[in-house]
């Protein structure tokens, strides 16, 4: 009996070996921690707005299902996933019905995070100018139970320098801190001055005002690529930790989502390439702030994430244990908590209704 039984014992136990071995083969880097989702009605703005500057013309919507396809084909574990709903706040759309578009979009963002709760964390978004701004982020939180915010200062036309914009940006901030939820943040905004002054005030104002803030800050501190205005912020950023050891720099990530661009990357009035010079003042500038507090993000649909960590392991400077040590950066604990806010599908379903209901038409005119 016992040697009938043994051959199909040793090959359950390989499938078993086998089916452990592929599962850690699946998720061999941690996370793409910059990754964009739309609804359908979202795209259609994206490819209005963003026009040839932005590979969206072939999309009909990010969803869920997309991210964790992008995910598994890249190895990557989990995702964070942005909302689009601040271009709803950007001062060239006109919305007739902003604020409840904003809630379609955030609504759609925690209706598909929620069919993956274990991989993917929704992080909706508002223009922190807009007159919703405090209410959107109390609804997003209490009501949907998403965990974290995205913030877009270019689409916003946020300008720190402004101290009535400071004043309303301050209270944006420190309601997400009050509600411990991180904030992802593109700080870059519209000025062709923009630079050290406006990390000075950031510093000063905001990350020293508020030390319970937990944040990532976007593409090293600029809107992608490496120009003059990115390297400056970035710099100001280090000089700024370097000169105030008290500031808690363990609440401060940077992600290299849309920092490396390559030919292949480039489209008609975006991003341009980055130089191998600027390639390696990336490099160094990474060693000097301080990999550990560095994630990766694709910026998706700016680019795949498979296709974006082969890009940052051909083109970007660094040795494959460095690169290594940012692909395998998990800052969900320490941004989102032990005990991640997660939305329920079935809880969702209960109460999102026509009238906020991401499925209904946006008010944006075409």
């Amino acid at each position: 009996m016992f040697k009938k039984i043994k051959p199909y014992f040793f090959i359950a136990l390989t499938l078993v070996f086998l089916f452990t071995l592929g599962s850690q083969a699946i998720y061999a880097e941690a996370g793409d921690f910059h990754f964009h989702l739309a609804s359908s009605e979202m795209v259609k703005l994206l490819q209005e707005i963003a026009g040839a500057s932005y590979p969206v013309d072939s999309l009909q919507e990010i969803s869920g299902m997309t991210a964790i396809s992008r995910l598994d084909q890249a190895g990557l574990e989990r995702g964070f996933l942005l909302s689009f709903a601040y271009l709803l706040g950007k001062p060239e759309v006109e919305a007739p019905l902003e604020y409840a578009d904003v809630k379609k979009e955030n609504n759609y963002l925690a209706l598909e995070v929620a069919r993956y709760p274990d991989r993917l964390h929704g992080f909706f978004s508002v223009n922190p100018l807009s007159p919703y701004a405090l209410v959107e982020i109390s609804r997003c939180v209490k009501l949907l139970n998403l965990p974290g915010l995205k913030l877009h200062f270019t689409s916003g036309d946020v300008n720190l320098r402004n101290d009535v914009q400071l004043d309303q940006v301050k209270k944006v901030f420190r309601q997400a801190a009050e509600m411990g939820i991180p904030v992802i943040l593109h700080f870059r905004n519209r000025s062709e001055d923009f630079g050290r002054v406006d990390v000075e005030i950031f510093i000063s104002e905001i990350l020293e005002a508020i030390p319970d803030l937990k944040i990532q800050i976007a593409h090293l501190g600029g809107w992608g690529g490496f120009d003059r205005a990115t390297e400056e912020v970035f710099r100001a950023f280090i000089d700024g930790f370097e000169k105030n050891p008290e500031l808690d720099k363990s609440r401060v990530f940077m992600d290299i989502s849309g920092v490396i661009i390559t030919d292949e990357m480039v489209v008609e009035n975006g991003l341009q390439p980055t130089s191998l010079l600027e390639r390696w003042k990336v490099a160094e500038m990474l060693r000097e702030w301080g990999l550990d507090q560095v994630v990766f993000g694709s910026d998706w649909p700016l680019v795949s994430p498979g296709d974006y960590i082969r890009i940052i392991r051909e083109k970007l400077p660094l040795t494959q244990w460095e690169i290594n040590t940012i692909m395998e950066n998990d800052p969900t604990e320490r941004l989102l908590g032990e005990e991640i806010r997660t939305p329920s599908l079935n809880t969702l379903k209960l109460f999102l209704q026509e009238g906020i209901d991401y499925n209904a038409p946006m008010s944006v005119d075409y």
